[in-house]
């Protein structure tokens, strides 16, 4: 190895070095995005008998929703009934910028929320007789943390559930699980009904991006004619969402491009004339990290 492929593997040892020293990590990144929202009820009408599909969207009544990196803290009341507490839905986030844990949530908060679904169906002999009673439903959602240590908590709280299938107590605890499927029937091949609880979807990697939804009950009926869906139904009632995203930081970013610029120079070098790999390099080098870094 000659002194000048010897000055340059010093150099390349260098600068990954460097990178690695200053790669993305938990405390080498900024939360740069924060968002959340909350909403009462959404219901999704879709007719399949046309083309193009017919879709009809209903709600919601209240609804709150901000994107950070500005920090907002958003709420609307829900008026209730006569003699019953007000709700409220509110959205939050803490990003502004800055390096450091932040968060955003969203939260639907329906003391007197009510929920009563009555489907009693009889087709080629079969019986399908669903009945359910909700009262109070608070929904929250809500991402926290740094990069490389985003994560997320939600769930649902009940104040009462009922529920009854063909005469058969299914009621779920008033604090279900993520995605209770309390039923999901279908008769004649032609109705079919689904109810969830407490429905959740969460996605990104919990490095770089961490989101999470949340619904309170979901409602999903279907009708088929002759196997071809002629039309569904989507009801949701009570939802939050939130989600964070992060970025390295820009010395990170700069310096990782520096070195990955750097490894492709020298490798052109070795098929054209020899560049000499001087002291001056390693200092450039050095300099630009550290004034990227300032």
């Amino acid at each position: 190895m000659d002194s000048n492929m010897t000055k340059a593997f010093y150099v390349l040892a260098l600068a990954c070095a460097l990178v690695l020293g200053a790669a993305p990590t938990a405390g080498a990144a900024l939360v740069v995005v924060g968002s959340s929202r909350a909403l009462d009820f959404q219901g999704t009408q879709t007719d399949n008998t046309v083309s193009p599909p017919a879709i009809v969207e209903s709600g919601p009544e209240y609804e709150v929703s901000g994107t950070a990196p500005v920090p907002y803290a958003l709420s609307e009341s829900i008026i209730g009934d006569p003699g019953d507490p007000s709700g409220s839905v509110s959205a939050t986030s803490d990003v502004d910028g800055g390096s450091g844990v932040r968060f955003a949530r969203a939260t639907y908060d329906g003391p007197d929320a009510r929920v009563n679904a009555d489907v009693d169906i009889e087709i080629d002999n079969e019986d399908l007789e669903f009945e359910l009673e909700i009262t109070g439903i608070t929904v929250t959602a809500d991402v926290s943390g740094d990069a490389g240590a985003l994560l997320e908590t939600g769930g649902v709280t009940y104040d009462s559930i009922t529920a009854t299938l063909n005469g058969t107590d299914l009621s779920p605890s008033t604090t279900p699980a993520p995605n209770t499927v309390l039923i999901d029937e279908a008769i004649g091949g032609i109705f079919e009904l689904t109810a969830t609880f407490n429905a959740q979807t969460i996605g990104g990697d919990g490095d770089v991006e961490r989101s999470i939804q949340v619904a309170g009950v979901v409602f999903e009926v279907r009708v088929f004619e002759n196997g071809v869906l002629q039309s569904s139904e989507v009801s949701t009632f009570g939802f939050a969402e939130a989600s964070l995203t992060a970025v390295p930081e820009p010395a990170s970013l700069a310096l990782l491009g520096l070195g990955g610029l750097y490894m492709v120079g020298r490798r052109r070098g070795r098929s054209a004339a020899d560049h000499p790999v001087t002291a001056q390099s390693i200092v450039l080098l050095t300099l630009f990290q550290r004034e990227i870094g300032e």
